[in-house]
């Protein structure tokens, strides 16, 4: 999964620099898909950015966006921290901006 890596630190790299960019990673049981996201996952930390991944549960197959819904929980929580003060604040801009005020 070297390849795939590189393929993910690349859109890394562009969505830094401005660049809009999703990536997923999808693939049979057993083909190292959470070993891959975790070594970006790593790569993402010691770059000083915040990796956020969601799985999608077999359990929750009536609630399709239940993945993408803890992840959002999971990133709430990281910027309901004290230090994470001005990224919050950035993230309520950013969504006041699209969503509106209310």
């Amino acid at each position: 999964r070297n390849m795939e890596l590189s393929s993910i630190k690349d859109a890394y790299g562009r969505s830094i620099s401005g660049a809009s960019e999703l990536v997923t990673i999808s693939g049979t049981s057993g083909t190292g898909k959470s070993l891959l996201a975790n070594e970006f996952g790593k790569f993402v930390s010691s770059d000083g950015g915040i990796f956020l991944s969601g799985k999608f549960d077999q359990l929750q197959q009536g609630k399709p966006l239940s993945a993408l819904a803890s992840t959002f929980d999971k990133y709430c929580g990281i910027l309901s921290h004290e230090d994470m003060a001005s990224t919050r604040e950035e993230v309520v801009f950013q969504l006041r901006s699209v969503l509106g005020k209310e």
